[in-house]
């Protein structure tokens, strides 16, 4: 075991620096299929539907009060390989508009999101979306909303 972890070290650093593997982002993003649900306060909760649509994903979230829908989005998810992102174009009920959201897995369980207008400094950007998956049983989808680098608001699916 050491003898291989010995002879593989060569090719997993360059020039003092480890690489790491490229993700494959729209293959990541199938940990998102089914349906999530999330207790989100007072007879308050979170429902997110993912499906397939051709190579890219069909979103559909919805907040409910007391058994009212007070909140929908609806999104479409696909892969734009010269950004190596995934792009979300978004519709909300509240409000006419759309929005453009890039989206990446810094790690094979972690998804993060930001408008598209930070999409060359996301670190900067005001608000950002965190998804860590844990695969346990039940699987867990935990969400935070991140404003100006401080969590907002916090959630697991």
């Amino acid at each position: 075991m050491v003898v291989l972890m010995i002879a593989l070290l060569p090719s997993i650093i360059v020039r003092g620096q480890i690489t790491v593997p490229k993700l494959n982002h729209a293959e990541l993003m199938k940990q998102f299929l089914g349906n999530w649900k999330a207790e989100l306060g007072n007879d308050t909760l979170g429902i997110l539907i993912c499906k397939s649509f051709y190579k890219g994903f069909d979103f559909y979230f919805k907040i409910e009060s007391k058994g009212k829908i007070i909140f929908e989005e609806k999104t479409l998810t696909g892969y734009d390989e010269k950004y190596d992102k995934l792009f979300k174009l978004w519709v909300q009920s509240e409000k006419p508009e759309f929005g453009l959201i890039a989206v990446w897995f810094s790690s094979l369980k972690v998804c993060e999101e930001v408008l598209f207008e930070n999409i060359n400094n996301p670190d900067k950007a005001k608000n950002k979306w965190i998804f860590e998956f844990k695969f346990k049983s039940p699987d867990i989808l935990t969400w935070k909303d991140v404003v100006n680098n401080k969590v907002k608001m916090s959630a697991s699916l």
